[in-house]
């Protein structure tokens, strides 16, 4: 009897097994004949110096030219990388939070609840064409960013300016790092309500898995909100935290208003300074895998998976 369960158990496994390995297939088909030799190709130009002829493009081995000339001569493209990153470590906590705060909001019962998870979800959907292309171009943000459309009252005589509000906690003696971090975030409001579609999707599903049975009992048996909160919650859809913290990380390295993104671009773009495009995407990606390692070994630490 034992023996015909540990066989069974054994099957479900398997087949669980399998039916994962199916749903991963296209991407490992797509890893394979796609993403490797692309990557290898891309190896190839970087590593090579570029000229065209009647038979098309010729290679000469070049060495490492390219990623001395990225690293040691180029003025712009370790700055740019710093600066990417920085706004990596804004975007985080304030799409994260957002999204979290939106999706405890949306799993609420009321009126029009279907609507408003269609809004929230609605930027994932039209992020394409032209869209894509203004938002690159930082259109859409500059009509929408803080020190314009917080502005309100006369156009001579502001009952409340945005910019001497700022000015009020910069001179003020609170720590400046906090008041710059508030800003910054003020400053992209649009870019966080547009990223946090996915997220906030992830996060409500998170949320409806949990057991109902679970809070009533832990209100039962006194449990503030809070606790339930820190308890119950966050426990819960830990593993999601990290899955969206993962995300918006991929989101925001790759976004086309990335500063870095369209530095790269540049270069890509350029036949002559192929090469040198494809040096410093490469470094990028390395720098993106690392910070990705990075977080995810911090994060990951903190994680409660539930059996």
């Amino acid at each position: 009897m034992k023996k015909t369960q540990k066989v069974r158990s054994m099957f479900l496994v398997s087949k669980r097994v399998s039916i994962g390995y199916v749903f991963v297939l296209p991407i490992i088909i797509g890893l394979v004949l796609i993403y490797l030799p692309s990557l290898y190709r891309s190896i190839m130009i970087s590593l090579s110096e570029i000229t065209y002829e009647k038979m098309g493009m010729v290679m000469k081995f070049d060495g490492l030219t390219q990623y001395h000339y990225a690293f040691r001569v180029d003025p712009e493209f370790v700055p740019t990388v710093l600066k990417s990153i920085k706004n990596l470590l804004i975007n985080i906590p304030t799409i994260v939070i957002f999204s979290f705060f939106m999706a405890n909001v949306l799993n609420q019962k009321f009126f029009g609840r279907s609507v408003a998870r269609a809004v929230f979800f609605l930027p994932v959907i039209t992020a394409t064409g032209i869209l894509v292309m203004a938002e690159a171009n930082d259109t859409i943000q500059m009509l929408y960013s803080g020190s314009g459309k917080l502005n309100e009252g006369g156009l001579n005589t502001n009952i409340f300016n945005f910019e001497n509000f700022k000015m009020m906690f910069l001179n003020s003696s609170i720590n400046q790092s906090y008041i710059s971090f508030l800003f910054a975030t003020i400053d992209r409001i649009y870019y966080i309500i547009t990223s946090s579609g996915v997220q906030i999707l992830i996060f409500l599903a998170g949320l409806q898995s949990i057991p109902e049975s679970m809070f009533e009992a832990a209100k039962m048996e006194g449990a503030t909100s809070w606790e339930i909160l820190w308890k119950i919650t966050f426990p819960f859809i830990s593993p999601l935290i990290l899955v969206t913290v993962l995300y918006t990380i991929i989101e925001t390295f790759y976004s086309f208003s990335n500063p870095i993104v369209v530095y790269i671009n540049g270069y890509l773009r350029d036949p002559n300074s192929f090469s040198y495009g494809s040096a410093i995407s490469l470094i990028y990606f390395a720098v993106s895998a690392a910070v990705i390692a990075v977080i995810w070994l911090i994060i990951n630490r903190f994680i409660v998976y539930q059996d």
